[in-house]
């Protein structure tokens, strides 16, 4: 496990995590499926994978890249930084709950 992805050679497995905030569970979804829309359209070829999984409001989102590459392109789309720009305004996600670790497949 990993927070950081940039040493990998190969395919890299993302696990996110995510708490919204009260009321704001739905919010965070939609705006979850659009970064998985474009990430799995032809947009983005370097994305292998995108599931969302959410329990109230907890999100688990696992993601599946060709390489490091894939994961800053992923980074750079509009739908990943909107994502951000919200999670970060601070109304969202629950301060502190962002978890994101980095396996790279053997």
């Amino acid at each position: 496990m990993s927070e950081n992805f940039e040493h990998f050679t190969s395919k890299v497995i993302t696990n996110a995590q995510f708490i919204a905030q009260d009321g704001q569970a739905e919010r965070l979804e939609n705006a979850l499926k659009e970064a998985q829309k474009y990430a799995l359209s032809d947009k983005e070829p370097g994305c292998l994978t995108y599931r969302i999984c959410r329990s109230g409001n907890q999100f688990l989102i696992f993601e599946e890249y060709k390489n490091p590459a894939a994961i800053h392109e992923h980074r750079s789309t509009p739908p990943y930084q909107s994502l951000m720009s919200l999670a970060q305004g601070g109304t969202l996600i629950v301060s502190g709950s962002r978890k994101v670790t980095f396996y790279e497949e053997v």
